[in-house]
């Protein structure tokens, strides 16, 4: 959650305070939405990690991680069009560039649902792997500055 958190602090960095859209409530609405359900996946994954019934578990996390990226997605997407909300031009390039580079989040997410089925602890253990490259791109690809 906290990683996810960061990154949108950086991603609202971009956005002007003076415009939005409806569209644009919304979609950040599905995003604070998708963080508040992090916890239940979470509990729901550490508590069955060393038993027998660790596939479902890791499938219901693997869908919320692809839901998130979407939401990710959209909220880039719904930051461009209808209105564009960027502070800049630069700050557009910065979040359709962002949009492109999610979406291959939300198609490796999917692989790890369908992965989930018959190697779960592959699946959960990529999926780990995932949110620390997210960490350290959060940190080292900071966003255009004002």
């Amino acid at each position: 959650m906290f990683i996810a958190w960061v990154n949108h602090h950086h991603f609202m960095k971009q956005i002007s305070p003076e415009k939005t859209s409806n569209v644009f409530m919304y979609a950040h609405g599905l995003f604070v939405l998708t963080l508040i359900i992090y916890p239940f996946t979470t509990s729901l994954l550490a508590e069955y990690l060393n038993t027998p019934f660790l596939r479902f578990p890791v499938l219901i996390y693997c869908i919320m991680n692809t839901v998130h990226a979407a939401s990710w997605v959209i909220i880039c997407h719904a930051a461009l069009q209808p209105v564009n909300l960027a502070k800049n031009e630069a700050k557009s390039k910065y979040i359709a560039g962002l949009r492109k580079n999610i979406s291959f989040t939300v198609l490796f997410n999917i692989v790890m649902c369908v992965l989930a089925f018959w190697f779960p602890i592959i699946a959960v253990s990529l999926t780990a792997l995932a949110w620390l490259i997210y960490l350290v791109m959060g940190i080292t690809l900071s966003p255009i500055s004002d």
